[in-house]
């Protein structure tokens, strides 16, 4: 709009300087005329026949230039007004064209939005199921979270009945995570617990690493991230990880208990009886846990192996 105002100012301003023109000319034009009569005319009795007619023709042919001048400037008006109805016509019809166009791109947007409306309420019914059952996982959460408090540590032996509170709450888990629903760091140590127990230990020790970002304090997760670097043959960070457990519960036997298991594995006989010796004291069922546990079989003949377990 803007445009088009200061388009129609210069039209005017053209006409302005076209019009001031033509009243310069025919005022210089008058002051020929004024100039051709002398100051002092003579008698009426000098003027012949031929004068007269000569100043009537000169009058006449003035006035036929005048005449002509107007006759021009007229065209031009015409013209320039001419234009101007044009130029207000072509420039309505672009503008009728543009609000045409703003008309059905508002219309076509009117449609999308009313279309994205319909999915999205269609995704909000198909959701519903959904949000529900998440509610309902996140409860059951709750009293899974409260029933593997009682389960044993990943040295004991897990029965079949808490191998599938395990399982189903690895289940829910995955569930819960699809969605990206937050969990706890118990929630990754039973987790990892499910995996070490089923020999996945690679994702054991992912589950236990993810324990220990959401809680770095977390003692047991430090000792499931060594039992699982120990059967993966990793005994350098297993061990930091033990020491890691121990310096944030050193009163806690399971830990120097399993610590003492993957020494065992190593092959390293001092350190396995130092730290067994330490679970010993803490409890004495570690007595009882060693002369049935695997990783000491190649100790069973041992008489230091044997003084600590008696």
């Amino acid at each position: 709009m803007s445009k088009r105002r200061d388009f129609f100012i210069r039209l005017l301003l053209i006409i302005a300087i076209i019009c001031c023109s033509a009243n310069i000319s025919w005022g210089q034009e008058e002051d020929s005329v004024n100039m051709s009569y002398p100051s002092s005319l003579p008698a009426k009795s000098e003027f012949s026949h031929e004068d007269i007619l000569n100043h009537a023709q000169s009058s006449l042919d003035r006035s036929i230039s005048i005449l002509n001048s107007v006759a021009t400037l007229m065209g031009v008006l015409v013209g320039l007004l001419t234009l101007i109805v044009v130029i207000g016509i072509a420039l309505g019809f672009f503008e009728y064209r543009r609000w045409q166009e703003h008309r059905e791109q508002a219309k076509k947007s009117a449609e999308e939005s009313k279309r994205y409306a319909d999915e999205a309420k269609k995704a909000a019914e198909e959701a519903k199921p959904i949000i529900e059952r998440l509610k309902k996982t996140e409860k059951e959460m709750d009293t899974l979270r409260e029933e593997a408090k009682h389960l044993p540590s990943l040295s004991e032996h897990f029965s079949e009945d808490q191998k599938n509170i395990l399982d189903e709450y690895g289940k829910k888990i995955e569930f819960l995570e699809a969605f990206g629903v937050p969990l706890e760091s118990e929630d990754y140590l039973n987790r990892g617990t499910d995996f070490y127990q089923r020999g996945k230990y690679d994702l054991a020790l992912t589950a236990f690493d993810k324990a220990i970002e959401l809680k770095p304090d977390f003692a047991l997760a430090w000792t499931g991230r060594g039992l699982a670097l120990g059967k993966l043959s990793r005994y350098d960070e297993a061990f930091t990880a033990f020491d890691k457990a121990i310096e944030l519960k050193p009163e806690d036997g399971n830990i120097w208990y399993n610590e003492a298991c993957i020494y065992s594995r190593k092959g390293d006989k001092e350190n396995t009886l130092n730290s067994l010796s330490k679970a010993t004291e803490l409890d004495a069922k570690f007595k009882e846990m060693a002369k049935k546990d695997d990783d000491f079989k190649n100790l069973g003949d041992d008489e230091d192996f044997k003084r600590v377990v008696s």
